[in-house]
């Protein structure tokens, strides 16, 4: 019961904290944007002063500047919320009946989130090792579960489920809009591909045991997640179902801002500012995702010929290196990698977004680089079954479609660990997969 009413408490001080950027974004950006701008500001504070202290000096200030909106204008609040209720109390649900900080990665991402709400400055105090900091390691994404936290005013360990819930719910609703000029249904099946599909394996591991004779049993939720040899391939349902408060989940929804950045119609100084902004919190939340999306900013604005949209992208990393240059991190170990995943094993996996791209985006022209497939089947088997797209896409962007470029830019991460890996294939794959998935 009290999990509901801290939930209830962080739905209507998160939509208050939507009020003051209503007049320059639309209604799906400005939800998410006006956390990510709450959760910088407190991060840069945050560096002067305790966290709690810098977050509650801006909440009141956005607050104060909500208020004065509301009575000054009339604010509306659009049927799109409904999108972003639903799948918060759906998840919410979920939270209610797993409410325990326990498996996986929960605790360690709980030690740091409260790690966060403790620290008298910042980077945080280690919580595993007294007397360290916390500049080893991206903590914004948990510093984003924190102020969720303080804005469902709930102890740490409900306000880590808030954010758990709050998560897919900000996704969806970004999705959600950028979708909807299209129709209410397309974008209603946006939201399902993006935040609620998931891949073939399960569906494949229950008909082999059915007939097969074998016990069905709970096995099909870890093993879809270890789909191709050697790798971890998880996707946006399962990721917020496991509800891990970890970096490459608090991304999720920050890569689908950056997206309906890049894909406004409205060019405005505002949203190249949001743009700047929002790439950083990417950096700071997972870094593993920032070379991707940075990319696509370049391909899109190549796209779109837009000098600004390329110059926000570039921007964007002068905040990016300064917090690099302050963090206490080893250099990564590039390496040219000769392992090539099973292109069976990888259609269970990617089934869902490449069978998409290859409906819904530039069918005539992928037809015509079918034969590109037949040479590259023998240096890697999924660069052969994603040729036609890249290849497609790329005469997209030459004849200025925006889309060929977030597309491209999706086929790339799923290419680029069949040739090359950070540290190990392993993670590469994993971190590349899921930022493939949402870009296509």
């Amino acid at each position: 019961m009290y999990t509901l009413i801290y939930a209830v408490c962080f739905y209507t001080s998160s939509l208050l904290l939507t009020t003051p950027f209503l007049r320059h974004f639309q209604y799906h950006e400005a939800r998410f944007l006006s956390l990510l701008t709450l959760s910088a500001i407190s991060f840069l504070a945050g560096f002067l002063i305790p966290f709690k202290i810098s977050f509650y000096l801006a909440f009141l200030a956005f607050m104060a500047l909500s208020l004065y909106v509301i009575y000054r204008s009339d604010v509306k609040v659009e049927n799109s919320e409904m999108v972003f209720a639903a799948v918060f109390a759906f998840f919410i649900f979920l939270r209610f009946l797993d409410p325990d900080i326990l498996d996986a990665e929960k605790f360690m991402d709980s030690a740091f989130m409260n790690a966060v709400l403790r620290a008298n400055s910042f980077p945080p105090n280690d919580p595993f090792l007294s007397g360290y900091k916390l500049d080893f390691y991206y903590y914004f994404g948990h510093l984003i579960g924190a102020c969720i936290t303080l804005l469902s005013f709930a102890p740490p360990e409900v306000g880590y489920n808030v954010a758990i819930a709050a998560l897919p719910a900000y996704t969806s609703l970004i999705i959600y809009g950028m979708l909807r000029n299209r129709g209410f249904k397309t974008a209603l099946f946006g939201v399902f591909l993006t935040v609620f599909s998931g891949n073939l394996y399960s569906f494949v591991d229950f008909f082999n045991r059915l007939f097969s004779g074998l016990p069905v049993d709970g096995g099909y939720y870890w093993n879809c997640t270890r789909v191709i040899d050697n790798t971890i391939n998880e996707f946006p349902y399962f990721s917020f179902i496991h509800a891990d408060l970890h970096a490459h989940v608090v991304a999720i929804p920050i890569i689908a801002l950056v997206f309906a950045l890049m894909a406004r119609e409205e060019e405005s100084r505002f949203s190249y500012a949001a743009l700047i902004l929002s790439l950083f919190t990417l950096f700071a939340t997972n870094s593993w995702h920032y070379p991707l999306a940075f990319l696509a900013a370049l391909l899109a604005g190549i796209a779109r010929r837009d000098r600004w949209l390329i110059s926000s992208a570039f921007l964007s990393a002068v905040p990016a290196s300064l917090l690099f240059l302050h963090m206490n991190t080893p250099a990564a170990e590039f390496s040219v990698i000769d392992e090539r995943s099973d292109v069976l094993q990888f259609v269970l996996y990617a089934f869902t977004p490449i069978a998409a791209s290859y409906v819904f985006t530039g069918r005539k022209h992928v037809l015509y680089f079918l034969p590109l497939s037949v040479p590259l089947y023998f240096l890697s088997p999924v660069l052969a079954l994603l040729a036609p797209l890249i290849a497609a896409s790329a005469i997209g962007i030459y004849k200025k479609d925006f889309y060929s470029a977030i597309l491209l830019s999706g086929l790339l991460a799923f290419t680029l660990p069949e040739f090359v890996a950070v540290e190990s294939r392993m993670n590469t794959v994993f971190k590349f997969y899921i930022y493939a998935w949402l870009r296509l």
